[in-house]
C-alpha cells in the first residue's frame, strides 16, 4: 500500500491540475455508471 501511495503522490506531483482533474472526472463517471 506505501509502495502505490507514493507512486501515486510522484504521479499527481509530475501531472497538471488538468490531468487529476479530468482523472477524478472520469472516477465519478465510473461511479455514476456502476
Amino acid at each position: 500500500m506505501t509502495t502505490s501511495a507514493l507512486w501515486y503522490l510522484r504521479r499527481l506531483s509530475r501531472m497538471g491540475p488538468a490531468e487529476i482533474a479530468g482523472r477524478a472526472g472520469d472516477a465519478v463517471r465510473r461511479r455514476r455508471w456502476r
